[in-house]
């Protein structure tokens, strides 16, 4: 019997995968018992508000069409969701079967459960010492372990590491993808079992997170060129593992179910709509899936959510601000736009009219209509507002699991002109807390913090956004206008 796609709930995560019963429960344990290992070791700061939903294929392709590039994982926290799209086969050879999958929990892992922000290297090579790892048959897991599939690299010299330590972001090319990321995880694995090099990554990080540039936070790896020859020194030696055990398991509690027709249709889709690089096409598709599962909210909420990005990417110069909004360093801009709401708006309520409660789509009208205001679309009255308040409350309310609600709340008050309420702020804060990977939402509560008065804490967050490419001008013009 073929397998069917399943759904897989536990308390840290959800799987999506063309899994039988027995391989998608085997898989979770798998995953909750590499969840506790890498808590043992790197305990966590904070406790994410939301909960991976990991997506499996086992067609590599796939998963490169949606991301754009090849990836054999592929893990981001937008605002709307925390997700991964990861290649899995459960034939392949289980010392590197769970590759993917590890690597895309620990990359979550290490962008929510910590407060300070990383660098491209970092990110590729920390998440990749821990997904090498494997299993013995006693359940203890085994680290250090270079990746099979891809050789460590051995050429390190100073020029590339320099090269490395200072990118700021991702490599373009395929092949400059692939060397990147080897060299990072070859340095990161040297730096993890090499005593030698005992407390480098922690002092690189607090250089790096105070905002020191990427140059003066390469310092505290100390002389690059004495560096690489140890290290290519090190590679000709046996590598140093690293094992660790585990308290005696307990069942994973899974809640399991198949998928619908609509969920299945969406697997790729909500993965293209978000990485956000093909618009109009994406948008088209999903107009066709509507005229073919007409009855279904969800995707109705997927077209207007893909039309809505052309409607923000049709906003000049939104750069910077939270989701295009006019609120930038204290002050209320109003903004044009080029492509008309008008699809997604039609969308939106239709979703809204299959089901009345789906908060998504509550979410997303609450925002075209903020977005209405902003762009003086309407006339901006309390009622419109209240209004606006009323489709975010519920979701608002919980904040760790809806982050964007609570952000939106937050910035309804700001488009009307008036001080946010400490209710509102309140849920911007655990917000951002229980979900630190969202950069624009890191620059939400820094803002607000600033208007706050709360200098001390607004400084120390715009500081670690100054090596974001993406926010590092924003956030250097916010920490020279404020008050001393």
């Amino acid at each position: 019997m073929a397998a069917e796609w399943l759904r897989a709930e536990t308390s840290s995560f959800v799987i999506h995968a063309k899994l039988d019963e027995d391989e998608i429960r085997e898989l979770a344990a798998q995953v909750n018992a590499f969840d506790q290992m890498i808590q043992r070791q790197l305990p966590k700061q904070n406790q994410p508000g939301r909960k991976l939903q990991i997506y499996l294929d086992r067609d590599i392709n796939r998963m490169s069409r949606a991301w754009g590039q090849k990836h054999l994982s592929a893990t981001r926290s937008w605002a709307e969701m925390s997700g991964s799209f990861a290649q899995y086969d459960p034939a392949d050879d289980p010392r590197y079967r769970y590759f993917p999958i590890f690597y895309a929990y620990a990359s979550h892992y290490f962008d929510n459960a910590f407060y300070r922000t990383s660098p491209p290297w970092l990110k590729a090579g920390l998440p990749t010492f821990f997904a090498t790892s494997f299993v013995t048959e006693e359940g203890q897991f085994i680290l250090g372990v270079p990746d099979i599939r891809r050789p460590v690299d051995s050429d390190i010299s100073e020029v590339r590491l320099r090269k490395m330590l200072t990118a700021q972001v991702e490599q373009t090319s395929e092949r400059e993808r692939q060397e990147f990321f080897r060299l990072s995880s070859t340095f990161m694995l040297l730096l993890l079992t090499d005593p030698a090099y005992d407390g480098m990554v922690e002092n690189y990080l607090k250089s790096y997170t105070a905002g020191d540039s990427v140059e003066d936070a390469a310092k505290a790896f100390g002389d690059l060129g004495d560096l690489a020859g140890g290290m290519r020194e090190a590679l000709r030696g046996k590598p140093n593992l690293r094992q660790v055990g585990l308290p005696a398991a307990t069942p994973v509690e899974i809640n399991l179910r198949q998928m619908s027709e609509s969920e299945i249709a969406l697997v790729e889709l909500r993965f293209v709509r978000l990485v956000d690089k093909r618009r109009e096409q994406t948008s088209e598709k999903l107009e066709r899936l509507t005229q073919k599962l007409p009855g279904n909210a969800d995707i109705w909420y997927e077209y207007a959510a893909a039309e809505f990005a052309r409607v923000r990417g049709g906003i000049p110069d939104s750069a910077n601000r939270f989701r295009g909004f006019g609120f930038v360093d204290g002050e209320i801009v109003v903004t044009g736009r080029t492509y008309s709401d008008a699809s997604a708006w039609r969308a939106v309520n239709k979703a809204l009219e299959l089901d009345p409660e789906f908060q998504p789509a509550k979410q997303l009208k609450a925002e075209i209509m903020l977005h209405r205001q902003n762009n003086g679309d309407e006339e901006g009255d309390a009622e419109t507002f209240d209004a606006i308040r009323a489709l975010l409350q519920d979701t608002a309310s919980k904040p760790e699991q809806y982050p964007l609600a609570a952000a939106l709340y937050f910035e309804s008050y700001l488009e009307q002109y008036q001080t946010p309420p400490d209710v509102a702020f309140e849920q911007l804060e655990t917000a951002f807390l229980r979900n630190p990977s969202i950069e624009e939402l890191r620059y939400a509560y820094a803002v607000a913090l600033s208007r706050r008065g709360q200098m001390d804490l607004a400084r120390l967050l715009l500081s670690t956004m100054l090596n974001d490419p993406e926010y590092q001008d924003a956030a250097r013009r916010a920490l020279e206008s404020a008050p001393q």
